[in-house]
């Protein structure tokens, strides 16, 4: 059970654990970075909870001596080190289906219009003289749209809220010097990015 926390560094989640298709007990973790905690079964000692660390311990060595360097280690650094990676590849699939999904319904708006606001919450449009896509096919237009980001949408963003438009150039982004805490979801930014640049080496060729 995964809690989207739209801001935060990190989910609230909640789940239980089971080794061999027994339970074993119960995780949970209160989101903002906080440590996942693993709870054993009432009437277990924890050897399942245990013998899944040991596996783990030993096909991923690492995460113990990094276990032992922190303040507080925790009791079982592999299994809780496993459960935060599971957790962290669901969460980006849940959030990518969701933007998605809220991208297709916000793009009449967005191609007439800079969005932003708190997603799956509410949202304010600042409208654009250009339409949006006409600046994907003119690199003329990019630094016109920046300037109206940087001095027409930046201002009136509140804490917390965010650039709601999937359909922004990363260039155009970069050029009004939009902070990552201000964009809608920072991985599929710097994806676009990495692919552009891509694209541009192989102009250069």
């Amino acid at each position: 059970m995964i809690t989207p926390t739209w801001g935060g560094p990190m989910p609230t989640f909640a789940g239980k654990f089971y080794v061999d298709h027994l339970l074993a007990g119960a995780f949970l973790n209160g989101g903002e970075n906080s440590q996942t905690m693993i709870i054993s079964k009432k009437d277990s000692s924890g050897q399942l909870l245990q013998a899944a660390e040991n596996h783990l311990k030993r096909i991923s060595p690492d995460t113990g001596e990094l276990a032992q360097k922190a303040a507080d280690p925790l009791p079982y650094p592999h299994l809780t080190a496993e459960i935060d990676r599971q957790v962290e590849a669901i969460y980006d699939r849940k959030l990518r289906t969701q933007l998605s999904e809220m991208s297709i319904k916000l793009y009449y708006a967005a191609n007439r219009a800079i969005l932003y606001g708190i997603p799956f919450k509410k949202y304010a449009a600042v409208p654009t003289d250009i339409p949006l896509v006409d600046v994907l096919v003119n690199r003329q237009h990019h630094q016109e749209l920046a300037h109206f980001i940087q001095q027409q949408v930046l201002p009136k963003m509140a804490d917390g809220e965010v650039i709601l438009n999937p359909n922004i150039p990363f260039t155009v982004l970069k050029q009004a010097g939009v902070d990552h805490s201000r964009l809608l979801y920072e991985l599929s930014i710097e994806e676009e990015g990495k692919q552009e640049r891509k694209v541009n080496r192989g102009q250069r060729k």
